[in-house]
C-alpha cells in the first residue's frame, strides 16, 4: 500500500509526497487501519482534513479511526499535547524500559482512555496473531507493576548508556557493571516479596548466563583492563567477586592468575624499551 499525502506550505503551495509504501498481510479494513495510524504518528501528523481510498467495502471501516485520540486524551488531563509512548522491541530490554517509563507518565491518559475511548476497549477484544484473547486494559496492578519493573531495568539502561559511549574509553568499565548488573538481578530474584519481578529477574538471569557464563571463566582481558584503572587495581576484583558468591579459594586463584598475566605483560613490553 502507499500513502501519499498531499498538504499546504507556508505559501498555499499544494505538494505531494509518498509518506510509506508497504505491504499489508490482510485487506481487513482494522488491518488497513492500523497502518494508516502508525504511519501519521511516525510523521507526527495530528491534523488530517480528508483520506481518500479506493471504493472497497473493507476502506470504509478502515477510515474510521481517530489518528490523534492518545493526544487528544492528553491535552484533557493537562499533559504534553505532543505525547507518544515508545514502542516496545521484544529482544532489548531497553526499549522495554523506555516504553514503560514513557507510559507512566500518562497513567491517567490510559485511564481515560479505557473510560471513555471505545475504539481503545475494543482493540482489547480482538486476538492476537495467535488467535489468543488479548487481556484487558492496564489496570492499578499493572500500573505499580511497571514501576517496580523500571526501577529494576534502569540499571540496564544506564549500564548500556555507559558502555556504548565513543568520546571516552570504556574498557575499564565492563566488569565493574557486569559485576553490579549481576547483583541487582540476583537480588530480585531471590526476592520472594514480589513474585512478578521475581519471575522477570530469573529470565533475565537465564539470558545472562547464557551470555556471560561465570565471571570465573570469562576473558581476562576484561579483568586487565579494570586492574588497570588506578581507582580499583587488584583490590577491587576481590570485593567484586564477593558480591557475586564467589568462593574465597577461587577468588585467590584468580587474583594469583591475574598478577601473572600482568607480570608476563610487563616483561613482554619491558623487551621494547628504547625502540
Amino acid at each position: 500500500m502507499v500513502v501519499t499525502a498531499h498538504f499546504l506550505d507556508s505559501d498555499w503551495k499544494l505538494h505531494k509526497r509518498i509518506i510509506n509504501f508497504c505491504s499489508i498481510t490482510s485487506h481487513k479494513g482494522k488491518d488497513i487501519r492500523r497502518v494508516l495510524e502508525q504511519c501519521l504518528r511516525e510523521w507526527d501528523i495530528n491534523r488530517v482534513f480528508t483520506i481518500t481510498v479506493d471504493n472497497a467495502n473493507a476502506n470504509d471501516q478502515a477510515v474510521k479511526f481517530k489518528s490523534i485520540t492518545f493526544r487528544e486524551f492528553s491535552v484533557l488531563e493537562h499533559l504534553n499535547k505532543n505525547a507518544n509512548v515508545p514502542l516496545d522491541v521484544i529482544t532489548r530490554w531497553n526499549s522495554t524500559y523506555l516504553m514503560l517509563a514513557a507510559a507512566l507518565k500518562y497513567e491517567k491518559v490510559f485511564d481515560r482512555m479505557g473510560d471513555e475511548d471505545v475504539q481503545f476497549r475494543n482493540y482489547f477484544e480482538e486476538k492476537d496473531t495467535k488467535g489468543r484473547k488479548r487481556t484487558c486494559p492496564p489496570v492499578e496492578a499493572d500500573w505499580r507493576n511497571a514501576q517496580v519493573l523500571v526501577h529494576f531495568l534502569k540499571k540496564f539502561y544506564e549500564t548500556t548508556l555507559k558502555l556504548s559511549a565513543w568520546k571516552s574509553v570504556t574498557a575499564n568499565l565492563q566488569f565493574k557493571e557486569m559485576i553490579g548488573l549481576q547483583t541487582e538481578i540476583d537480588k530480585k530474584a531471590n526476592d520472594d516479596s514480589d513474585e512478578v519481578l521475581q519471575r522477570v529477574a530469573m529470565g533475565m538471569k537465564a539470558k545472562f548466563n547464557k551470555y556471560w557464563g561465570s565471571f570465573e571463566t570469562m576473558n581476562q582481558i576484561m579483568l586487565i583492563a579494570n586492574v588497570l584503572d588506578p581507582r580499583w587495581k587488584l583490590q577491587y576484583q576481590k570485593v567484586a567477586f564477593l558480591r557475586v558468591g564467589v568462593r574465597a579459594r577461587t577468588i585467590e586463584k584468580i587474583t594469583r592468575d591475574l598478577k601473572n598475566i600482568l607480570l608476563r605483560m610487563y616483561d613482554e613490553y619491558r623487551g621494547y624499551e628504547g625502540v
